[in-house]
């Protein structure tokens, strides 16, 4: 999950369920559900040093015009994965696409940042609407499927 499972109670529930419960939660007022999450921007490369973050992932943590559009992301996309169509999730890539080429980083950085966010969006996505066919097995936590 592209939010931390930490907030689902049902671990065994569908993902479009777990995903209802925490845009539920957020409505009431828990905030604190993509408060400091960065997962739609990962993998971050590996840090010099096993105790720390690398660069890319400090610039996603620390620039706050990064971690409006993380907020962003999450409220208008993530949380809205069970909700939305494939046309929809792609316009709203390209509107987050926009606000991302606005922001002061190198063009080296967005470009990863862009290329992770689209990937884990549209994964995200195929996993929701595939776990649901009685036809299709489930994914193996951590493989990727094409979209």
């Amino acid at each position: 999950m592209l939010v931390l499972d930490y907030y689902v109670t049902n671990k065994e529930a569908p993902l479009d369920e777990k995903y209802m419960l925490l845009r539920k939660r957020y409505e009431n007022g828990e905030t604190h559900i993509i408060s400091c999450e960065r997962a739609v921007f990962g993998p971050f490369p590996k840090p010099s040093v096993p105790w720390d973050i690398s660069e890319l992932e400090k610039k996603v943590v620390y620039n706050p015009e990064l971690r409006k559009l993380r907020i962003w992301i999450y409220k208008k996309i993530v949380l809205q994965l069970d909700l939305l169509n494939y046309y929809t999730i792609g316009v709203l890539i390209r509107i987050a696409t926009g606000m991302l080429n606005k922001i002061d980083i190198p063009k080296g950085d967005k470009l990863v940042l862009h290329e992770h966010m689209v990937k884990n969006i549209q994964n995200e996505h195929f996993k929701i609407i595939t776990e649901c066919l009685p036809f299709v097995e489930p994914a193996e936590p951590g493989e990727d499927k094409p979209f």
